[in-house]
């Protein structure tokens, strides 16, 4: 490499690091990672460094002193042919899950009857991703196993995937069986596990239960939502797959009574419920998952007027901060390897 290369990368790395000190979280053990003069001080016992992601500067008076959209990465890095695994429900695919005998929840109906962008649509579509997704992710997601149901009773079908089911569909998609023992996995072909926001706790219909019998969640309910966020994420880790977690978007920039409304939900969790979730699944998630990014993604959120759904503008967003990041922590290496 010349030398005027090099300077140039050790000027760029300082810029990056000079502008974004606050700029992504850091993993423990990752082997790429923003240069970040600031960091948020390490809990007791936590194991992950870690920052809000942010694209705007402001000084202490609160006036707005830089703003960008980009890190600079123009384009993906065009040796990276592994796919981004994504999991989730609504905010990852405006779809829901159809079975053969045509049970759906919604009766099969699309987000905005087809008119929604979705997270991994727009990550295709995002110029700085190399545009290779395996989405399992559908509408009305938990992280468990669940039925679809109405006051007093839940469909006979349709049943929504947990966020353990599509993870491993989502392994069954870019395994790599060996050539001379078929039976044998020598790896995947996947760097990174998107992991998106579950229905968990926002609404009734997010128990698998009739809607009448349903209850909003306590505490002990949401620490077993984030039990299997946690699950999920550090099972993608001993794979040697990095996973990556959003966070909820802020109370007040959805309008959970407006879905309740428009979808005939018993309830939706009010602010102190929705708060204690976001709150509790912010803090453990950056404690107890391994070698993990968390990122607030849906930071400075619009909905599409339906409540709860990001608009196409802060959708795309959240597609071109996610593929930044994926470039930007991408490791020249083999594709993950498989657990013996």
């Amino acid at each position: 490499m010349k030398i005027c290369n090099v300077l140039l990368i050790v000027f760029s790395i300082g810029l990056i690091s000079s502008v974004y000190a606050d700029a992504v979280i850091i993993s423990n053990d990752l082997d790429i990672h923003i240069p970040s003069a600031q960091y948020q001080p390490l809990l007791e016992n936590e194991q992950n460094l870690w920052a809000n992601l942010k694209f705007t500067g402001i000084d202490a008076d609160g006036n707005l002193t830089w703003k960008l959209d980009s890190y600079g990465v123009e384009s993906a890095n065009p040796s990276n042919t592994t796919a981004l695994l994504m999991i989730g429900a609504s905010y990852e695919s405006g779809k829901t899950r159809i079975d053969d005998n045509n049970f759906a929840s919604l009766n099969g109906m699309a987000v905005g009857y087809g008119s929604y962008l979705a997270l991994g649509d727009a990550y295709i579509r995002e110029k700085s991703s190399n545009g290779l997704v395996v989405n399992e992710a559908n509408v009305g997601n938990t992280t468990f196993y669940r039925a679809t149901c109405f006051y007093d009773s839940c469909l006979p079908g349709g049943d929504m995937f947990g966020y353990n089911e599509q993870f491993e569909r989502a392994l069954q998609r870019v395994a790599m069986y060996n050539l001379e023992d078929p039976t044998m996995i020598d790896g995947y072909n996947a760097q990174f596990l998107f992991i998106g926001i579950p229905n968990d706790c926002i609404h009734s219909d997010a128990l698998g239960v009739p809607q009448g019998e349903a209850r909003p969640c306590d505490i002990e309910k949401v620490n077993e939502t984030v039990d299997r966020i946690i699950e999920v994420a550090n099972k993608a880790s001993d794979f040697g797959i990095i996973p990556i977690v959003a966070l909820h978007p802020e109370y007040d920039a959805i309008d959970l009574p407006l879905v309740k409304s428009a979808l005939n939900f018993e309830w939706v969790a009010n602010e102190y419920e929705y708060n204690l979730l976001r709150n509790e699944y912010s803090k453990r998630v950056k404690k107890e998952i391994r070698n993990v990014i968390v990122l607030e993604l849906w930071e400075n959120f619009e909905h599409r007027g339906d409540g709860i759904h990001p608009s196409k503008q802060t959708v795309m967003m959240a597609a071109k901060k996610l593929a930044e990041i994926v470039n930007l922590y991408l490791t020249p290496k083999k594709p993950s390897k498989a657990c013996a």
